[in-house]
């Protein structure tokens, strides 16, 4: 009996432990990547959002050809729980693929769990009409020598993809551009690599063999490409701290723009107030329907190299959502904030009636997750205890059944027994008497 009772006690805590370890539920991880156009320009962009959900790690986005460029975002970087955005500008008519993938990714809740995906986006760019016209008057200037002069197509002029200038580096650079070192750098090799690895000259007062000798203060280099675009470098080299008065070249120094987005947009949802780089704070001018999980943010910086990271725009919920944009380059950081309202679900009106008097009722029973989990793991464990219970309770009847049959065999026995010696003993005494009336010697 006592066996059986522990038995029983064993099974009802494995059955326990096993429920406590179902009820803990693990989101899956994924990695997702989208294009907001495949159809585009020359000069035109396009966005390529990726997507880390429920999960971290490194993502890599790379284009087949050098038909396009990154304008902002950045290809190859680490990601958590969130997406970021990479715009490419288009530089030639033809066609790229775009590639998106996940290339060190893991679960956010078990670091083991190893997270794959890969998106393949092939993209169309054609010329822009003005790009196409050629020489539209149908004639040819022939002068006498017999040349004919044709417009019809259009060279496009190279750039600059690459820039290293000293120990910095620049990827797409513009075209004009300031550098920074400390007192103790005198001097910087320029060098750089152009789309189509065309020829390019280093020039400046100071310049020699692409090296830049710096002065305290401002030096100009200008870089030109041998199809005639011009980039302007603007190298400053900072004075000692005992030094007041810095050599400064006497010109014009254009206002350095602020870090901002020059394009925001949710989906095909109109936001309020209507976008502008100064505004910070913006509202979507009608609530979303219930059904919406996850919302597309199509963002553009107005600096080449910044980084825009979207948070807040995956697993809504009913009511207010806050979605964040944060754009970075360098030191330099601006937030866009996106009130985001969500429609309620919808709720069945329960009416009920009390004696003669009818009051409409609305019912609205609403459990999360962890409230249906504990609910179904106590039924669960009453219904396992109320059928070991029953277990035993039948085992327990059973094996006194049993022991009331053995004691009934036994007081049988017992009774026979007395029976037979008794007829024993009747049966000498009788014996005796009979031989008590015969002759005796």
């Amino acid at each position: 009996m006592s066996k059986l009772l522990n038995n029983t006690i064993k099974l009802i805590f494995l059955t326990l432990f096993a429920l406590l370890g179902l009820s803990t539920i693990s989101k899956a991880a994924s990695f997702d990547a989208k294009i907001s156009s495949t159809n585009v320009k020359v000069d035109g962009t396009f966005t390529v959002t990726v997507y880390a959900n429920n999960a971290a790690g490194m993502y890599d986005v790379s284009a087949s050809n050098s038909n396009v460029t990154v304008v902002s975002g950045d290809t190859h970087e680490f990601l958590e729980n969130g997406s970021t955005t990479v715009t490419f500008k288009a530089v030639k008519a033809g066609n790229v693929t775009i590639i998106a993938k996940a290339t060190d990714m893991t679960d956010s809740d078990n670091d083991e769990l190893e997270v794959k995906g890969s998106k393949t986006f092939n993209v169309t760019i054609t010329e822009n009409s003005s790009n196409t016209g050629g020489n539209t008057g149908g004639s040819n200037n022939n002068n006498n020598g017999g040349t004919t002069n044709n417009n019809s197509s259009t060279t496009t002029k190279a750039t600059i993809t690459k820039l290293q200038v000293g120990s910095k580096s620049y990827k797409n650079p513009k075209k004009d551009l300031t550098i920074t070192f400390d007192n103790d750098i005198s001097s910087a090799k320029i060098s750089a690599t152009t789309s189509n690895g065309e020829s390019y000259k280093v020039s400046g007062s100071n310049v020699s063999d692409n090296t830049a000798k710096l002065e305290v203060g401002t030096n100009k280099v200008t870089i030109t490409l041998a199809s005639g675009n011009v980039y302007t470098l603007r190298i400053q080299r900072l004075p000692k701290e005992e030094e007041v008065k810095p050599n400064v070249i006497d010109e014009t120094q254009e206002p350095v723009e602020a870090l901002a987005l020059t394009s925001l947009k949710i989906g095909e949802y109109t936001l309020t107030p209507e976008f502008s780089k100064d505004v910070l704070e913006y509202t979507l001018s009608e609530q979303i329907p219930n059904d919406i999980t996850e919302l597309l943010v199509e963002a553009v910086a107005n600096k080449e190299g910044a980084k825009i990271e979207v948070t807040g725009n995956t697993e809504l919920v009913e009511g207010e959502n806050i979605i964040v944009v944060t754009v970075t380059l360098g030191e330099e950081t601006v937030k866009y904030q996106i009130k985001v309202n969500k429609e309620q679900a919808a709720i069945m009106p329960i009416q009920m009636t009390l004696d003669t008097q009818a009051t409409e009722t609305t019912v609205a029973p609403r459990w999360n997750t962890t409230q249906k989990i504990l609910i179904t793991l106590f039924t669960s464990i009453i219904a396992i205890m109320g059928i070991c219970y029953a277990v035993i309770e039948y085992r327990y009847t059973k094996n006194k059944e049993y022991d009331d049959e053995d004691d009934d065999y036994d007081g049988d026995y017992e009774e026979n027994d007395v029976d037979v010696n008794t007829d024993y003993i009747e049966n000498d005494t009788t014996d005796d008497t009979q031989k008590g009336k015969g002759k005796h010697f």
